[in-house]
């Protein structure tokens, strides 16, 4: 009995829809350092550069535009993210953007504005830097610096008060002493945070991790007051470890 060849399935082809797709899954970083090593012309015009793509949002390398011969931007944020020229629909420049490396790798890139009133540079803190945290602390509990417009002084005429680079024992005076002066503000300010938060991350993985720590706490609470629990963790070397299993047919002390 002669029997019938398996019909080849029929290869499923690409379409525009597809590429567009597989570019917009792909991390500005990505993006980013793959255009980074294209070859440009002598004097490339806007059309010459690749493009980076998110959604809906057109970017290009600064870097790409920058003037020969100069240094560059020499802050330590560039070390933490990527600076990008925003284009609009008839490729023509807008602002000057900084991504956020870390969001990018959760696959949320952010975009700040270079030229916004609260600037890129003042929306990351080096976590290893302790000098660099501990003024970032002083600056908001002060309300001072970019934090003074959220106090009554926003509309002042004369300059802002400022952390100084060198903090002198007078300068620990009034900055004590605004500790207290501005904790009105200072919770004001602590509450609009809350609020764009909860209007922000909308059930995001972080948010997720918080309740999964809320959970583990609430979890934990009721173990220490289960008094068999209680008992077993005080054998063990470490609280929250488990006993080892083991199984004995005649063992009273056996675990039932």
């Amino acid at each position: 009995m002669d029997q019938s060849p398996t019909p080849t399935p029929t290869p499923l082809t690409t379409n525009a829809l597809t590429r567009l797709l597989q570019v917009h899954q792909q991390s500005v970083a990505k993006q980013a350092a793959s255009a980074s090593v294209t070859a440009l012309p002598s004097n490339p015009q806007l059309e010459d550069l690749p493009v980076i793509t998110w959604r809906n949002k057109r970017f290009f390398l600064e870097s790409h535009v920058a003037r020969k011969g100069s240094r560059g931007r020499s802050s330590w944020i560039k070390d933490y993210g990527v600076f990008l020229i925003e284009l609009d629909s008839n490729n023509q420049r807008l602002d000057t953007v900084w991504c956020c490396q870390l969001c990018d790798k959760q696959g949320a890139p952010r975009f700040f504005k270079i030229k916004a009133t609260t600037t890129a540079q003042e929306q990351v803190v080096p976590p290893n830097d302790p000098m660099t945290l501990a003024r970032a602390q002083i600056a908001i509990l002060g309300m001072v610096g970019p934090w003074t417009r959220f106090t009554d002084e926003a509309e002042m005429k004369t300059n802002a008060p400022t952390l100084p680079d060198e903090i002198t024992p007078d300068d620990v005076k009034w900055l004590y002493d605004r500790f207290y002066a501005k904790s009105e503000y200072r919770r004001k300010l602590g509450m609009m945070s809350r609020q764009v938060v909860l209007h922000s991350f909308r059930g995001s993985r972080y948010l997720r991790e918080h309740e999964q720590m809320f959970w583990i706490q609430w979890h934990q609470s009721k173990m220490r007051s289960d008094d068999y629990l209680r008992v077993q963790a005080t054998q063990r070397f470490k609280f929250g470890t488990p006993a080892p299993l083991r199984y004995a047919e005649d063992d009273e002390n056996a675990i039932q």
